[in-house]
């Protein structure tokens, strides 16, 4: 159980940053047993004599609220009634719903929520030392909720509670009364009232007025009103809600600390985000159709047995470093590296991204996909100089729908020097030679997962799940160095070979690169990012065949529109020597144009060069039509991009013109 022993340790580690508990920065504090957090739509301020003093409609930017919950509320889902102790949803909170509902099945359903509540609420009331606590549950006794919201709010300003805009303001208040002195009468605010009701009583409305969940602030005392900022109210629940509950706890040996603990018989939702209905770790339903794992106190074939506080602590960590900006989340799919000694340095943004050694790699990160660089390319941090082989790195992929259960797809633990020697090799082993075409100078570059997915899976760069899968495939390769998969190689080469397929030229021209970055990871063939004169495979040399008759035909015309070397690309692939018979036929126009505009030197070199290919070839080799593989590319980019000599030859041949 190393991951849950390491994520243990974490939540130590970020614990001890008080920073990380701070009620006021929710989304950096690092939850505990009996805590939980959620969005507030509505806030009812009280008197100390249990009065409302004001009620507002919370704006977006801050509805995120530490809410106290007790075990069975922070898991339920379905019919089950399990109010929380204090903040809760409307469902649970108002005394009143007969104002809106008149199907008494439901409404019985209201009133055993209500009471529910109310009981949970009051026992808490009797323990606590905070007078708050006694006041909420006060007013919670007599008052009518929802005939104060609908007196107050119109249905749609309720009804967008949870969904209002940071621009309207950090709050919306309006007084209580619904006429003035100026206004409205009595009777029309009566009328105004038997509207608002007749509308929330439509079945859809009721639901939505039932979601929206209330929180507190009691004026009673010289310190903060709001209850929800309260560290000391909200410790007195944490460390007492099972004396308060009257809870009987099992004790026995946990297997992630060793220690004899209370051991956990509920885990929690919300794991990569707020939204998150799945759990990593359940219980047993007592039936044959649902199996959760077999971790359940009170089943006595439970394969081991688990701390409530260890495996609350384990699972908030995992929470806490993914929410955090630490980790990678596309689709469900979340991808994370940490390491519990160096919280900050070992995050996945800290992987790759825009980190050069002496100036050589440049990783490419389009602007326009910012969620590149949460996958593999963050910058190294100057904190990782004091790793050592000592210290361990994690790196952990999940993946699962909203609801049901996540799965752990990837574990692995190395070496901090293990682990960045692997994301350094990859780096410098997968790359290539970019042009930039701003500055006209070139660049090595490692080319991002989105470059290479979208270009071996063109076809189906849309699919959800095709993406996820080769996330999670590719992951591998770089932790762990692994090989690529033989597809990722013969899928570039196949889209690389239909030109007409991309954009446009530039863009096919970028893929030309990715493509080649993955030949040269695949081959280890890092000499073929310059041309190599030496080489005579017979697919390298067709690729400089191709770009020769490419270039002849862009210097004669001066780059003036698609050549026939572009057009014949997919077909030359196919039959490579029966094309370049059709391309050198189609060359001789253009031979002639050279020599007629006074470049009889470039258009010789250009036909030594032709010469020079055919011979490393042979006859038999050039005539066979057997179909090219990944090396034509190799050749076809060096070639096309050895200019510095072919622009000396010009140089050289016009210098001896003026002679």
């Amino acid at each position: 159980m190393s991951l849950w022993s390491e994520l243990s340790l974490t939540y130590s580690k970020i614990a001890s940053d008080p920073s990380n508990k701070n009620l006021v920065e929710v989304d950096k504090f690092l939850l505990e047993d009996g805590l939980t957090i959620n969005n507030a739509g509505i806030e009812i301020s009280l008197s100390k004599t249990a009065e409302v003093v004001d009620i507002t409609l919370i704006s977006k930017a801050l509805q995120k609220t530490i809410f106290p919950v007790t075990p069975d509320s922070v898991k339920r889902s379905g019919g089950a009634i399990s109010p929380n102790p204090l903040f809760e949803k409307l469902d649970y909170m108002a005394g009143d719903w007969n104002l809106i509902v008149e199907d008494e099945s439901i409404l019985e359903n209201k009133r055993n929520n209500f009471e529910a509540y109310k009981k949970i609420l009051g026992k808490w009331a009797n323990f606590s030392k905070f007078p708050q606590i006694k006041i909420i549950y006060e007013f919670i006794s007599k008052a009518k909720i929802i005939e104060l919201l609908l007196r107050k709010f119109s249905l749609k300003d309720l009804i967008g509670a949870q969904a209002q805009e940071e621009e309207e303001g950090e709050e919306i208040k309006e007084n209580l009364e619904t006429s003035s002195e100026n206004d409205e009468s009595e009777n029309k605010s009566q009328d105004k009232l038997a509207i608002q009701l007749s509308k929330a009583k439509e079945s859809k409305n009721v639901k939505k007025l039932a979601d929206i969940f209330v929180r507190f602030k009691v004026y009673c005392d010289d310190n903060r009103p709001e209850v929800y900022f309260r560290e000391d109210i909200l410790r007195e629940w944490v460390e007492n809600y099972t004396e308060i509950l009257g809870l009987k706890t099992l004790d026995e040996l946990d297997y992630i600390s060793g220690r004899i603990e209370t051991l956990q018989s509920f885990y929690p939702k919300k794991i990569r985000n707020q939204g998150d209905g799945a759990r990593i770790i359940s219980s047993n339903d007592k039936t044959i159709r649902t199996f959760g794992g077999r971790f359940n106190p009170k089943e006595p074939e439970q394969v081991a047995t688990l701390g409530q506080k260890s495996m609350l602590e384990a699972l908030y960590a995992l929470s806490w470093l993914i929410k955090n900006n630490r980790a990678f989340n596309y689709d469900g799919l979340v991808v994370l590296s940490w390491s519990a000694e160096f919280i900050e340095e070992a995050n996945i943004y800290n992987m790759f991204s825009n980190y050069e050694e002496d100036g050589k790699y440049v990783f490419n990160v389009p602007s326009n996909k910012v969620t590149t660089s949460l996958v593999m390319y963050g910058k190294r941090s100057k904190g990782l100089d004091n790793f050592t082989s000592q210290h361990k790195v994690n790196v952990l992929v999940l993946d699962g729908e909203s609801k049901g259960r996540i799965s752990i797809c990837y574990y692995n633990e190395l070496d901090s020097t293990k682990y960045y020697q692997n994301l350094e090799n990859w780096c410098k082993t997968l790359c290539w030679e970019w042009k930039n075409f701003k500055t006209k100078e070139f660049e090595i570059r490692t080319p991002n997962f989105y470059h290479i997915y979208d270009l071996i899976h063109r076809e189906s760069k849309e699919d959800k799940k095709l993406k996820k899968h080769f996330f999670k495939e590719i992951l591998p390769c770089v932790i762990e160095g692994k090989a690529i998969p033989r597809y990722f190689v013969k899928s570039a080469f196949k889209k690389v070979c239909k030109p007409e397929s991309f954009r446009d030229y530039f863009d096919w021209q970028e893929n030309i690169c990715v493509a080649c970055a993955i030949f040269n990871k695949f081959y280890k063939k890092e000499k073929y990012m310059k041309l190599d004169t030496n080489e005579t495979d017979r697919s390298y040399l067709f690729g400089r065949l191709l770009a020769l008759a490419e270039r002849i035909e862009n210097t004669a015309t001066n780059y003036a529109g698609q050549t026939n070397a572009e057009r014949l690309f997919t077909r030359f692939t196919m039959r490579p020597g029966q094309t370049f018979s059709t391309l050198q036929k189609q060359l001789v126009p253009y031979f002639d144009k050279l020599y007629g505009n006074g470049k009889a030197g470039l258009a010789n070199y250009f036909k030594n060069q032709i010469a020079e290919i055919l011979d490393k070839m042979g006859k038999e080799e050039f005539t066979s039509n057997k179909a090219l593989n990944e090396m034509f590319i190799l050749g076809y980019y060096g070639q096309r991009n050895f200019r510095k000599d072919i622009e000396m030859e010009e140089e050289n041949d016009e210098n001896k013109g003026e002679e």
